[in-house]
């Protein structure tokens, strides 16, 4: 009954995240194969855990999420290091993984976005009303079929098909697709390439930085 009890506590601890978990404590709610209750969001628990807490026992596929969030929450500062922080990166990271294999745009390139735009913010507004993770404005968002721009899934999808859409008009031309994401495609369109634009030429040097950063990160 004892030990019942303290699985039911521990759980309740874990998700609804009360009190900072020892490595100990972590590594007995993730690796404990008689919690039954665990095993539909193992993954997402897994990632909590600390490297230094038995990583190897880390399965490849969780390994690489946790790489992921961890390199989200390290180029966004404003995302909190501890449960709420590590499962809003993780629902970006899985957000961003289905979008990537629906739209046919690199993982990394949106990440670099959401990281560019957004600081990983998915409450952020602009001061010209774009919205969201991508920073999409309502106009862009209802020719995508968006209607809840706040939403982490709905924007990926959305930033990612209109990505997509850019990238198709350029040719799969990178940095014209992302100065036009920035500045509008009738900017580009204006000055037949890239806009000389300070703010353009910046944004788009930031989310090439970032898409190698996250490039860099091995996947499962």
């Amino acid at each position: 009954m004892r030990t019942n009890l303290f699985k039911l506590v521990a759980i309740a601890i874990l998700f609804v995240g009360l009190v900072p978990l020892s490595d100990q404590l972590m590594t007995k709610i993730l690796f404990d194969q008689s919690l039954p209750i665990l095993k539909p969001v193992r993954v997402e628990a897994q990632m909590l855990a600390n490297k230094r807490s038995e990583p190897s026992r880390l399965d490849a596929t969780s390994r690489a999420y946790l790489d992921r969030v961890l390199a989200l929450t390290n180029v966004c500062p404003r995302m909190k290091h501890d449960f709420d922080g590590f499962m809003i990166g993780y629902n970006i990271v899985r957000a961003v993984e289905e979008a990537s294999e629906i739209n046919g745009v690199s993982q990394d390139l949106l990440l670099a976005v959401i990281a560019a735009e957004s600081r990983c913010n998915a409450n952020a507004v602009s001061r010209a009303g774009a919205m969201g993770l991508m920073q999409i404005t309502p106009r862009t968002a209802r020719s995508l079929g968006i209607e809840q721009l706040f939403s982490i899934q709905q924007n990926i999808f959305g930033g990612a098909k209109y990505l997509a859409r850019l990238l198709d008009k350029y040719n799969g031309d990178v940095r014209l697709a992302l100065a036009a994401y920035n500045s509008g495609p009738g900017i580009v369109k204006r000055y037949q390439g890239l806009p000389p634009y300070s703010e353009t030429s910046k944004y788009v040097g930031k989310v090439m930085a970032f898409r190698t950063r996250f490039g860099q990160i091995k996947r499962s």
